[in-house]
């Protein structure tokens, strides 16, 4: 978001290529550079399809790290796994998406 500074991404897969879902979240992160500046900030959700897992990854210097708590990380994926499972992914991610804005602002 260019309102915010930071890369707000999210990426859906089938499965993880065998990797456990955060070290597969950590090295698409690495792998793609996601992010909004040189500090990289950027909040990453990574959703397995195949395993129905997900996981959140943020930068390290920036505004991902800075703004995302543990505390906000847990709240985003009990949102997002409640929406999930009561009214599917489509409106999950949009409520997510909402959630991340609402800590920005």
């Amino acid at each position: 978001s260019q309102q915010h500074e930071i890369d707000i991404c999210i990426n859906v897969v089938n499965d993880t290529d065998g990797y456990s879902i955060d070290d597969y979240a950590n090295d698409k992160f690495d792998q793609y550079q996601y992010g909004y500046d040189d500090n990289y900030s950027c909040i990453l959700l990574t959703i397995d399809m195949g395993s129905r897992q997900y996981y959140h990854t943020t930068d390290i210097d920036g505004k991902g790290f800075n703004y995302i708590t543990d505390y906000s990380i847990d709240n985003l994926g009990n949102i997002f796994a409640q929406n999930y499972s009561q009214n599917g992914l489509f409106t999950a991610l949009q409520q997510w998406i909402y959630e991340v804005d609402r800590i920005y602002t």
